[in-house]
């Protein structure tokens, strides 16, 4: 089992765990997610293989990169 872990900052945590949650519900192939919330966002992907670990990646870190870029937009 593939495993990685992002650590990301606190100040914009309740902006990625707002937009993170709904794809929480749905299922990834191959691939497990979970979300911790301490001091920032912690989040933890394993995955059965490499192509699996780095497609969880992937489509994590768009969804937080939207969400920032939309919450930026926003503030405007």
């Amino acid at each position: 089992m593939r495993k990685a872990e992002i650590t990301l900052p606190s100040d914009r945590s309740e902006i990625i765990l707002s937009s993170l949650l709904p794809e929480m519900r749905t299922t990834m192939p191959r691939t497990k997610v979970q979300i911790e919330s301490d001091d920032g966002v912690k989040l933890i992907i394993k995955a059965e293989d490499t192509n699996a670990l780095r497609a969880g990646l992937n489509s994590y870190l768009r969804w937080i990169k939207v969400a920032i870029d939309v919450n930026k937009e926003v503030s405007k």
